[in-house]
């Protein structure tokens, strides 16, 4: 799900459903991204290239994760 917070009809209307998305918001003005599985979220990413780390961890995770389960 990628969701641009701006406060708006989209985020409003998501977050009537998914309650966690009523809270993302820029942080001290600045973009801010979050990424989330399984309704948790890690900590909002606030440049590009902390938001690369965490998409990369998430699928070298999922990677991971995939070759355990196939043991």
């Amino acid at each position: 799900l990628l969701l641009h917070a701006d406060s708006g009809p989209s985020q409003e209307y998501l977050g009537k459903r998914l309650s966690f998305i009523k809270s993302a918001k820029p942080i001290k003005g600045v973009t801010t991204a979050y990424v989330c599985e399984d309704f948790v979220c890690q900590l909002p990413a606030r440049s590009p290239e902390a938001l690369r780390s965490q998409l990369e961890d998430l699928v070298n995770y999922g990677i991971r994760f995939q070759k355990f389960a196939m043991i």
